[in-house]
């Protein structure tokens, strides 16, 4: 099962952070702290609004989760291992992905698709599949984004090297090409890019690693918070 959350950080600049900080975690409040300019703080509340509000939803009733994290910083619930999220934001977006399985989510905003980029970040055959493309920004972002959600589906944060990794648009799975023979990694993950319906969300790619074939058949909306919602 696959929820999907998402919210946009202006409504902190219309309603302020106040009151917004009243209900996150004490543990993302920590981090909170310690940052100084005002859109990432806006980000930091934002991911905390959503990582709580996720698990409200999955937890059993009136239990607060607590957060932990793992060996390279994935932050899992720590009185609930079962319960997996991931989280990601770019622009003036936060979005979080829950599942009852490993989970890895990239949001990635339009950015300009470079030779050098595409030199260090890509493999030969996603170079190929890249000069096919009619719109090259839109799908070297797409690409971009299916690669970061894997890594944050591993938890092996920055250990791994983009051009090791292959998207196969085809088969909807990102392989891990230095991963041993056999592996699920090297078969391949299954991935889903998620195409939001709200209009000011174009030029941004959004993709989910480590779906299932029964989630790739369900509606995988984006669930967006207002600060109504976040606040109950």
């Amino acid at each position: 099962m696959l929820s999907l959350y998402g919210i946009d950080i202006r409504e902190f600049e219309k309603n302020g952070e106040s009151d917004w900080k009243a209900v996150i975690l004490p543990e993302r409040a920590e981090r909170l702290n310690r940052i100084r300019q005002k859109k990432d703080r806006y980000r930091c509340i934002g991911a905390g609004v959503l990582e709580l509000y996720g698990s409200r939803l999955w937890l059993p009733k009136g239990e607060q989760p607590v957060l932990a994290t793992g060996k390279y910083g994935k932050p899992y619930i720590g009185n609930h291992p079962e319960l997996h999220f991931n989280l990601s934001h770019a622009g003036d977006y936060v979005v979080a992905a829950f599942a009852d399985h490993e989970v890895g989510i990239d949001l990635a905003d339009p950015r300009e698709c470079r030779d050098n980029l595409i030199r260090r970040c890509l493999t030969e055959q996603e170079k190929l599949w890249l000069q096919q493309q009619a719109d090259r920004q839109a799908a070297f972002r797409s690409l971009w984004a299916a690669k970061e959600s894997y890594i944050k589906w591993t938890g092996d944060g920055l250990r791994k090297e983009l051009r090791q990794l292959e998207v196969d648009w085809s088969r909807g799975v990102i392989q891990d090409l230095a991963a041993d023979a056999g592996t699920q990694e090297r078969k391949g993950v299954l991935f889903a890019e998620i195409k939001p319906e709200r209009q000011e969300f174009s030029g941004y790619s959004l993709v989910v690693c480590g779906v299932t074939e029964a989630e790739l058949q369900n509606d995988r909306n984006i669930n967006w918070i207002n600060s109504k919602e976040g606040n109950t």
